[in-house]
């Protein structure tokens, strides 16, 4: 067994990081669902890229924290329960989770 190189409050820190990482990445996906459900194709797809992007930024914590000598907790995220109408309700989501993180 290898002994890990972080603290355990700096180990909390990114599991919280990489929550942050995948919440804004499932909110982006199910924004792009709805957007393509609404004909708003160019918007959905900077969402679908978003998305990934926010996927991207959790797995270079997951490698960060494996070159520590540790793994990296997978934190839940919430359900997608809201509805939007309109490109202005999806870019206030989007401008209120990059606030956030």
């Amino acid at each position: 067994m290898r002994t890990t190189l972080l603290s355990p409050e700096y180990k909390r820190k990114i599991t919280q990081a990489i929550g942050y990482e995948f919440d804004a990445s499932h909110t982006y996906k199910y924004l792009s669902n709805l957007l393509m459900g609404l004909g708003y194709f160019g918007s959905a797809q900077f969402f679908k890229t978003e998305a990934i992007d926010e996927s991207t930024h959790a797995q270079k914590w997951f490698d960060f924290v494996n070159d520590m000598q540790d793994v990296a907790e997978l934190p839940t995220v919430s359900p997608m329960n809201f509805k939007i109408m309109t490109l202005r309700e999806a870019f206030t989501r989007y401008y209120e989770k990059e606030y956030a993180l």
